[in-house]
């Protein structure tokens, strides 16, 4: 191969080296409130046990109020089109679990009883009486949990698709495991 093949060659493969696709793994990490922009809502955060932050929305008035819980690997937003038609005649709070949206990331049990434990923390930090928790997925789940545990707090279930009541297959177990690694969570920035 001649200087000049090589020289070309060695230009092409610097400058694919540049390209977006190259690139993104030097790149700082983007705060996850710029990722996921306004939940379009009023937005509040909450101090809980252990400095734990737990972001959530306020939306709504009414008698009764209701709690939204979102399923994994999603956020406040799973609720976005539900709140302004329930918050006609409720007070709404859709809150972000530990490790989502924009509450706090960091090393969590992931347990079911973790989060209902901080939902407990949650309502009780609120001063909230005789509540409704919606769940979806794992938030039908921890709803499930939480009314268990603390049945004084709670008034009523509505569980939209709730998760623990279906098995997985070992390729389904496999891929839920390679999806959500330690790493990955650790990846993603905070707010």
């Amino acid at each position: 191969m001649s200087f000049v093949a090589r020289f070309l060659f060695a230009v092409v493969v610097l400058l694919l080296a540049r390209t977006p696709a190259m690139s993104f793994q030097t790149e700082e990490p983007v705060p996850m409130r710029q990722v996921i922009g306004s939940y379009g809502l009023p937005e509040h955060s909450i101090t809980l046990a252990d400095s734990l932050q737990v972001a959530y929305v306020d939306a709504g008035r009414g008698p009764k109020t209701l709690i939204f819980i979102h399923g994994l690997s999603s956020y406040v937003r799973a609720w976005e089109r539900t709140i302004p038609a329930l918050g006609q005649g409720a007070r709404c709070l859709a809150l972000d679990l530990p490790g989502h949206g924009n509450s706090s990331k960091g090393h969590y049990s992931g347990s079911m009883e973790f989060y209902a434990e901080v939902l407990h923390q949650f309502i009780q930090k609120l001063h909230l009486r005789h509540v409704t928790l919606m769940g979806h997925s794992m938030g039908g789940q921890i709803a499930v949990t939480a009314a268990l545990k603390y049945p004084q707090e709670i008034e009523k279930l509505v569980l939209v698709a709730p998760a623990g009541f279906e098995t997985f297959t070992a390729p389904e177990k496999q891929l839920l495991r390679t999806f959500y690694t330690v790493q990955s969570i650790r990846n993603t920035p905070e707010a």
